[in-house]
């Protein structure tokens, strides 16, 4: 299986407001870097397979508005700090089947 992951680097990129890298079938875990990507207003990690859970860390892009993190195989519970984020108009976690909480919709 060829492995295609999401760079740590990417969280050097703090004044980017949006990152999109959906359905590039890229697999391994999510960076916790990202975290650091405060300026970021969107996350678009869905369709493909990263896999793990969602870094607690993305409860530090205060800015963050949208994620889209459908169709992978992330798996656990939905951390407590990004289910905390107050600026929230869709948190899309759909087809991640071993994901607790991910039919909880934040969409407005």
């Amino acid at each position: 299986m060829l492995t295609r992951t999401l760079p740590s680097e990417m969280g050097q990129l703090t004044t980017h407001e949006f990152l999109q890298v959906y359905g590039h079938e890229l697999n391994g875990t999510l960076p916790t870097e990202l975290g650091t990507l405060t300026a970021m207003t969107m996350l678009s990690v869905g369709m493909n397979a990263f896999t793990r859970i969602l870094p607690t860390e993305l409860g530090q892009m205060t800015a963050c508005q949208e994620i889209y993190a459908h169709t992978n195989n992330f798996i656990g519970t939905l951390a407590s700090e990004i289910l905390a984020m107050t600026d929230w108009k869709v948190l899309s976690l759909f087809n991640n089947s071993q994901l607790e909480h991910c039919h909880h919709s934040l969409e407005q």
